[in-house]
């Protein structure tokens, strides 16, 4: 089985890399062995456009039997914990849409110029069902730019989209896997909560470390059902 495991940084990629680095079969150009399973890594950079260019023009794309998201990501609620590895269910890009002149926001899922209807009244558009072993618990997300970095942005966007968690590149990964018509998996670790911006109380070193261990314990119950 073909696996993708794309993430927005460096940071965010190299545990795993690390870990599958120091197993006998070890690397080869970004390609690794995990038991039955052929792994690739790629970073595709921050944001929405880096995301859907790197994953569409990435080699071969088509041949992947799975291509999974991973990285960290701010909680709305602190009924997360910090350090808690989440599935991406559902996914909207926050600020797709149209200003009007009483200062009111449309969602452009909810405009006349929207050309890709949602199921969902709100436009959230849903990642893969997958029967996979070892999946967090699901969430929805709520993709900006823009990070929050205000509390008063923290309760308007909370407000608006009533998302549990905020990231920069999931609604953007789902979008074009969908289009391409290839299973995904995005999974992400919360690192703090969304709220005013203070990073000395995140703790990246802790969802990192989550994250690899819950991704690991994801490929096991991919190797045992190929």
């Amino acid at each position: 089985m073909n696996i993708l495991i794309c993430a927005a940084t460096e940071l965010e990629l190299s545990p795993i890399e690390n870990l599958l680095e120091a197993l006998p079969s070890g690397l080869f150009a970004n390609k690794f062995r995990f038991k039955n399973l052929e792994i690739s890594t790629l970073v595709t950079g921050i944001g929405c456009i880096n995301v859907t260019y790197a994953i569409s023009r990435f080699p071969k794309i088509e041949q992947f039997d799975l291509v999974i998201s991973i990285g960290i990501c701010g909680a709305y609620h602190k009924n997360i914990a910090i350090g808690e590895v989440v599935h991406i269910a559902s996914d909207i890009l926050g600020d797709l849409g149209i200003e009007q002149a009483d200062g009111s926001f449309q969602h452009l899922s909810q405009s006349h110029l929207a050309t890709e209807k949602s199921a969902d009244p709100q436009g959230y558009i849903s990642s893969d069902e997958l029967d996979i072993a070892y999946l967090p618990r699901p969430v929805r997300s709520v993709t900006f730019n823009t990070v929050t970095g205000t509390e008063a942005t923290a309760i308007h966007r909370n407000m608006r989209y009533q998302a549990d968690i905020e990231s920069m590149e999931s609604y953007a990964f789902i979008s074009c896997l969908r289009k391409l018509m290839i299973p995904h998996l995005p999974i992400r670790s919360v690192s703090n909560y969304v709220e005013e911006r203070n990073v000395e109380q995140w703790d990246i070193p802790l969802a990192l470390s989550t994250l690899t261990q819950q991704l690991i314990k994801i490929l096991e119950g991919i190797n045992q059902s190929v």
